[in-house]
């Protein structure tokens, strides 16, 4: 476990700025990365304020120069955003060379959390539609979902099954 980019008294920001730069120092050897965020006070992560005193502040926005990372589990926000809306899609933010990729909804209790069910499915369906070219090595596809996701419904992960396995990946449900 490694906490980077918190700050405050108790730590209360993750600042996805600092945790790239700390990634940056040995991204010639990273081949696993797993990030999780966790909160002891979901009430306490706010996000609409540019410079919050609680909650995430930015992105990674990318990982695509990390040439060795062969097996990453991200929370999606730390990649896309908060917003599902953002600009560049999932197969320009990712190493090449990714055989296993999971996205994780850790905060979706967030006031500012958007990403229902369905926004997350629909990124990973354009990833797995346009990763042949991209993803050669991508083997394995995962979804870890909050308990208290709005609508985590069966449907849901049905259609995630349903994309993972029309496209010769192996999905895992968590």
């Amino acid at each position: 476990m490694c906490e980077v980019g918190l700050e405050g008294d108790p730590p209360r920001v993750l600042d996805c700025a600092a945790l790239k730069a700390a990634l940056e120092t040995g991204k010639a050897t990273l081949e696993n990365l797993i990030i999780s965020v966790q909160s002891y006070s979901w009430s306490d992560l706010w996000y609409e304020d540019p410079m919050p005193k609680t909650g995430i502040r930015g992105t990674l926005n990318s990982l695509r120069d990390f040439e060795n990372l062969v097996e990453l589990e991200i929370p999606i926000v730390l990649l896309m955003g908060m917003d599902p809306g953002g600009k560049q899609p999932l197969n320009r933010r990712l190493p090449r060379n990714v055989r296993s990729l999971c996205l994780r909804d850790d905060i979706s209790p967030f006031k500012a959390y958007r990403w229902s069910s369905e926004a997350v499915l629909e990124v990973l369906h354009t990833f797995v539609r346009d990763r042949l070219g991209h993803y050669p090595e991508l083997k394995a596809l995962g979804l870890i979902l909050n308990d208290n996701h709005e609508d985590a419904g069966k449907f849901w992960l049905a259609i995630f099954q349903d994309v993972c396995q029309s496209a010769g990946i192996r999905p895992k449900i968590s």
